[in-house]
């Protein structure tokens, strides 16, 4: 009895779902009930110019979980459906939710998926999102929100997933054809110059030397590599020096702050010379430790900061000679 009535709530949310969604978006559909989406959506196209326009362009699709639940019951998703590992939160998603008042008026709530991890709370395993009516929950921010509002979120959402789709393959690509270390290798210095008054960095290790490329697929901006201030260029050129650094892995926006914060910002923009920076001058920045202290004069409040962080990345330094926890 249990199933039979889940299965009914079910099929009579996304029922309704649907019939709120058709007069602005194509519904999709597939055969298996796959990541939690019940309802695919598409913007509706006005003529066959507009989808042959549209023909090459990157597929423009959001993925809406209908449900439907009586009084006060709870509304429960699993958090890998809300939350993404590359993202704050899942682009493109959504929660529909039907009901009926006490009147026996239908009655609707809607959220994005970073509405859900705002305005839900977790259950006790923090395995899953839960809704439920309370008296300190009304949602009522989220309750009967008009066609054109809901429309407008969900195209919102659809275009700041299909960036965000674009945004990962641009990066592939950049990732397949820009020069990194390989892990194992010998970490080398970073040197910083300015030929010609042009800011330029080069990297360098045993007796080769080469361009640092930019990696704005990492920091996405129309400027170029910058130190001695605090602003989008250092910002570059942290998320350039750290992704080569990590062999191609993807530094967090949390380690390029701080290798912006406690290393590069704090660099003479105008020195007479160049500046260098080595492995061991990145680590004391991700140890929050600020230049110019060098991890041979670390005081004892500093190493254990130090010493943890180098174990942390350890995998990018094991053949460094150079970097060594006994040093410390």
């Amino acid at each position: 009895m249990h199933d039979h009535k889940k299965d009914e709530n079910g099929y009579k949310g996304e029922q309704r779902s649907r019939a709120f969604l058709s007069d602005h978006f194509w519904i999709l559909t597939r055969s298996v009930d796959a990541d939690s989406a019940d309802i695919i959506v598409q913007e509706r196209m006005e003529s066959s110019e507009d989808a042959i326009a549209k023909r090459n362009r990157s597929v423009e699709l959001g993925y809406i979980q209908s449900k439907f639940f009586e009084n006060k019951n709870q509304v429960r998703i699993h958090r890998s459906y809300v939350d993404d590992p590359m993202h704050p939160y899942r682009k493109g998603y959504f929660a529909f939710l039907h009901s009926n008042d006490a009147e026996d008026e239908h009655v609707h709530y809607f959220f994005s998926a970073e509405d859900i991890q705002q305005h839900w709370y977790l259950n006790s395993k923090q395995d899953h999102y839960c809704f439920s009516l309370t008296e300190v929950r009304g949602y009522e921010a989220f309750r009967n929100l008009g066609r054109k509002h809901i429309k407008q979120k969900v195209l919102a959402g659809i275009r700041e997933l299909r960036g965000s789709i674009e945004s990962l393959i641009w990066r592939s690509f950049i990732a397949n054809r820009s020069d990194t270390r390989m892990l194992g290798d010998t970490a080398g210095e970073y040197i910083l110059t300015r030929p010609h008054g042009c800011p330029t960095v080069i990297y360098k290790v045993g007796g080769e030397a080469r361009p640092l490329e930019p990696r704005k697929d990492v920091m996405p901006t129309l400027g170029y590599f910058e130190w001695g201030y605090y602003g989008t260029g250092p910002m570059l050129l942290a998320a350039s020096i750290l992704t080569h650094f990590m062999a191609g892995d993807i530094p967090t926006r949390d380690e390029i702050n701080l290798v912006k914060d406690y290393l590069i910002g704090r660099l003479e923009r105008f020195n007479e010379t160049d500046h260098v920076i080595d492995a061991s001058m990145i680590i004391c920045a991700l140890s929050r430790i600020p230049y110019p202290a060098s991890a041979t004069e670390l005081d004892a409040r500093m190493k254990p900061a130090y010493e943890e962080t180098l174990k942390k990345y350890e995998k990018y330094l094991s053949s460094d000679p150079e970097i060594d926890t006994d040093s410390v």
